[in-house]
This record gives C-alpha cells, sequence and structure tokens, in this order.
C-alpha cells in the first residue's frame, strides 16, 4: 500500500485543477463546468487506464471544452504546471522524462473529428 502524504496530495490537486481550469478556460465564474467538478472523473480514468466516457457523465462537457479551447492555452498551462511542480520535486537537479501521447489511428483520417490532428513521423 502507498503511503500518501496529505498535504503533497492536496497541492497535487490544487495543480491539476489550476491546470485544467487555465487549459479549458474555465477560470471565468460563469462556466458551468471547472476542473474541479472534472477532476475525479479524469483522475478515475488515468487510474483504471480507460476512457473518461467509462467512468463518468461529464466526458461531453470536458470534450466541448477542448474544442472551445485553444492549444496556446494548454502548452502554456501545462508549462506552468511543469514549473509549479519541478520546484517543488528538485525537478531541475534530476535526470526526468516527459511522455506525451501523440497517437495517430489511420482509420479515424477521413473522419471530421476536432481531436483528429494529422501526424507525421520523422
Amino acid at each position: 500500500m502507498i503511503n500518501l502524504n496529505p498535504e503533497k496530495l492536496a497541492r497535487t490537486i490544487r495543480t491539476l485543477r489550476i491546470f485544467v481550469d487555465r487549459s479549458l478556460g474555465l477560470e471565468d465564474k460563469n462556466v458551468q463546468v471547472s476542473g474541479f467538478t472534472l477532476n475525479p472523473a479524469l483522475l478515475e480514468a488515468a487510474a483504471f487506464n480507460t476512457y473518461i466516457e467509462t467512468v463518468s457523465d461529464k466526458a461531453d462537457r470536458l470534450y466541448d471544452r477542448i474544442k472551445q479551447s485553444d492549444a496556446e492555452s494548454m502548452v502554456w498551462s501545462y508549462l506552468d504546471a511543469i514549473k509549479a511542480v519541478s520546484g517543488r520535486f528538485q525537478l531541475s537537479q534530476k535526470s526526468i522524462m516527459l511522455a506525451f501521447d501523440y497517437t495517430y489511428v489511420s482509420e479515424l483520417s477521413s473522419v471530421d473529428c476536432f481531436h483528429n490532428i494529422p501526424f507525421c513521423r520523422r
């Protein structure tokens, strides 16, 4: 069993909430959905290595917000989140590896889908 430090866990969840809010443009108080409401579903899907649709009814809200968001906000939010945790975990003094899922399914290339981004291997 993993021993979790409640203080570090709370900070990590706060960092995740801020990242989701900023990357999806959810900082506006008039928005019906927030990182606070999306994070449990995102974490559960990640924990079970499955899709958000499998564990929650919030998938449509999430995909709508992703569709309305711009990639630049997501990139800057990601960099800010990495910067926030890098000092806490002293990442500048360690060798680290960042992983990205750039999955491209060729069968989807004919589907008009907002998240289908062509990918060229180099």
